[in-house]
């Protein structure tokens, strides 16, 4: 069995191939476009999913989708996490938009990259931070105290009426610089030779530093946001929330606060037909794709509590990487203990890892482990033709009370009324924890 699941490589012009789009989001990507389509605003939509659910796979698809002649919808996608080592979002948007347009019209680069200079001048004088030595023109510097006190005050006046006076003028000539770039841009689908909007595609934004994340949706609003453009920011709303408080304090209604930036959110379907959720469907495509032949009730038992824990698919494949290792190592064999709780040890070192520690040092309270790692409601969907209880509790039952010979006679007593293999249930967790204690995932 493969130790990792393969990477799915997403071609750009491929779009949602029916091999790859094992989601079944194709329907939710046509309806994204359509919208956008149907609509002759400056949106910026928001994309909302938890990391590790297939945001980024899904966005690659779909910009494959908008490039196809169903669709002929021109689009721009770029890493923000690949690029917060930059320090102006403006000038990496405007970059892939100039990119574009040397693509589609050559003949009007320079024109865009003449007014795009323009007002990133202006956007760089914003940002500066001017001290009192700047706005008084130099009075202000180490000699102060040497001087007459009411001639450096005059002095300080007038340096400060020329500078405000200077402003002022300054500030017009910035509206028409910025004006002129925002009405260049606002002519972008007609430059590309297309009667439809143009989508920007934003993706990893909540994985940049907070800082940047939020100066990027800003530059957006404020320079980018016009007719004929979409912005798609691919995202982790609750994550993106906490940059925002991180950046200007937990007194800030961060919900709030991003609705002044995005129109309109949009969230990634966690179903396909078939009412199959997207954590079983992928949590079998990595088996698959890993070639595991093994048992198939330790296969079927780890779909079961992938979706019971709602892992992220992120998590699903750390967890199978685990699974795989316990597997080639040999330790389940022909082992009914081992077949049943390798998926759960394997899920709880993701998912539960200080309660795992604790296991492996030891711990053999079972109503402890039901509790901590949240298996009371975990009940059995036919698993081994058991009918009572689920297998993975059953196992961890009878490993837990080894030493409990009255709690052994009962549950002995119960199991020969089902008719099930008591093979390996003693050994189960000392024969599983130390392979996985012996081997870390890297990052």
């Amino acid at each position: 069995m493969r130790l990792l699941p393969p990477d799915l490589e997403v071609n750009e012009t491929e779009g949602f191939d029916p091999q790859k789009d094992i989601f079944q989001r194709r329907q939710f990507g046509v309806s994204l476009a359509k919208v956008i389509e149907n609509s002759n605003e400056g949106l910026v939509i928001g994309l909302d999913a938890k990391w590790g659910e297939g945001k980024s796979t899904f966005v690659k698809m779909w910009r494959g989708y908008l490039g196809s002649e169903e669709s002929g919808i021109a689009s721009i996608y770029f890493d923000a996490f690949n690029n917060d080592y930059q320090r102006d979002p403006f000038y990496i948007i405007a970059s892939e938009i100039y990119q574009l347009i040397e693509d589609r019209n050559p003949s009007l680069k320079e024109e865009f990259k003449e007014k795009a200079a323009s007002a990133l001048k202006v956007i760089s004088k914003i940002g500066l931070r001017l001290g009192v030595k700047t706005i008084t023109a130099g009075v202000l510097d180490e000699t102060i105290f040497e001087d007459d006190i009411d001639s450096i005050s005059d002095e300080i006046t007038k340096a400060t009426r020329s500078f405000v006076a200077d402003r002022l003028e300054e500030s017009k000539e910035d509206k028409q610089r910025v004006n002129e770039f925002k009405e260049f841009l606002s002519k972008l689908p007609e430059i590309l030779n297309t009667n439809k909007p143009v989508v920007i595609i934003v993706d990893e934004l909540d994985r940049c530093r907070p800082d940047f994340a939020l100066n990027i949706i800003e530059t957006i609003k404020h320079f980018f946001s016009l007719p004929g453009i979409t912005f798609l920011l691919v995202l982790n709303k609750s994550q993106l929330e906490q940059s925002i408080k991180y950046q200007y304090g937990t007194a800030i209604n961060a919900s709030e606060y991003l609705q002044k930036f995005v129109n309109l959110w949009a969230i990634l379907p966690s179903k396909v037909r078939g009412a199959s959720s997207t954590v079983s469907v992928y949590a079998a495509y990595c088996l698959s794709q890993m070639e595991y032949k093994g048992e198939r009730n330790s296969s079927g038992i780890f779909v079961d509590l992938a979706e019971y824990f709602q892992l992220s698919l992120r998590e699903i494949e750390q967890s199978l990487s685990n699974f795989a290792l316990l597997e080639n190592s040999g330790v389940r064999g022909d082992s009914f203990g081992s077949a049943c709780l390798s998926p759960f040890f394997s899920i709880v070192k993701v998912k539960y890892f200080d309660l795992y520690t604790e296991i492996s040092r030891g711990l053999r309270d079972y109503d402890r482990i039901e509790k901590e790692a949240n298996i009371g409601a975990l009940i059995n969907k036919g698993w081994a033709n058991m009918t009572k209880p689920h297998p993975v509790k059953f196992c961890l039952f009878y490993c837990c009370t080894k030493d409990n010979q009255s709690q052994r006679a009962q549950l002995d007593n119960e199991l020969g009324n089902m008719n099930v293999s008591i093979f390996g249930c003693d050994s189960a967790i000392d024969d599983i924890v130390p392979i996985l204690n012996s081997f870390e995932q890297g990052i």
